[in-house]
This record gives structure tokens, sequence and C-alpha cells, in this order.
């Protein structure tokens, strides 16, 4: 009698834990959860805007004048295209370390 009883209540208790299913009138709006995650996009070198150099004077009819020129002009354009760089890549770095 005992065993029946014993029986009986673990089969109600069961009973009791099954999943119930929801009505129309209590289901609830389904909830999304979005995790944003900041990703650094580094652009292609390529595309980094650099001075185009100067032309190449005539090599017979080079003048000393004329070469000291054309170094001035090429030390220009590698001057603003290092700071260019320099500029771009302390803005990536920066925003790499704001993004981890």
């Amino acid at each position: 009698m005992k065993t029946i009883l014993a029986t009986i209540l673990c089969l109600l208790m069961l009973a009791g834990c099954a999943a119930q299913q929801p009505t129309s009138e209590s289901t609830l709006p389904s909830q999304v959860i979005t995790v944003t995650k900041p990703v650094v996009i580094v652009p292609n070198p390529m595309l980094f805007p650099c001075p185009v150099l100067p032309a190449l004077p005539n090599p017979k009819t080079l003048t000393d004048l004329q070469v000291s020129r054309y170094v001035v002009s090429l030390y220009g354009a590698a001057s603003t295209c290092s700071s260019s760089w320099k500029a771009e890549n302390d803005f990536l770095n920066k925003a790499a370390k704001a993004a981890k």
C-alpha cells in the first residue's frame, strides 16, 4: 500500500513539473537581444593619397639649380605623404584601441 501511494505521489509530482503550453492570451512578445561590437576597418594602403611626384628634368641639359629645385620638390612631396600616413595611422590605432 505504501509503495502504491509513493508511486502515485511521484507521478503527481512529475505531472506538475510538465511544461505548460502557452495559451493565446498569455503569449509574450519575443525579446531580441542585440550586441554591437565596434570593428575598425583598415583601408587599403593604395587609398592613402600622396602628392604626385614632380616631373624629372631632362638629364642632358640639367643644371645644378634644376637638381636642387627637384630635390626640394621631392622632399616636399615626401614630407606631405609621410605626415598624411602618420596622421591616418595614428587615427586608426586610436580607433582600434577604442574598439577593444
